[in-house]
């Protein structure tokens, strides 16, 4: 399986408080990008350095997010989910 990309998008990132919540990662299962669970099937709060916050709020303010929609792993369920990426 190969990873696309974060599957975080700009609703699971707190630049005031300087954390990133991850619940899912974008992976490719049979050629199709689908979410799935992140490392160790677990959500987790990630600190932001200055830095990256500094850098993710200059991209949030520059480029209008998109909205993504994709299945979960599971691609016998019809289950979508949808991301302001």
């Amino acid at each position: 399986m190969t990873h696309l990309r974060a599957g975080f998008g700009v609703d699971d990132i707190d630049l005031d408080a300087g954390w990133v919540h991850v619940s899912r990662q974008v992976k490719l299962v049979r050629s199709r990008p689908v979410f799935g669970l992140p490392k160790n099937d677990r959500d987790r709060r990630v600190p932001l350095t200055d830095f990256v916050a500094q850098m993710l709020r200059k991209h949030i303010k520059d480029c209008d997010p998109m909205t993504l929609t994709l299945p979960w792993e599971n691609l016998a369920d019809d289950e979508r989910a949808t991301v302001r990426a």
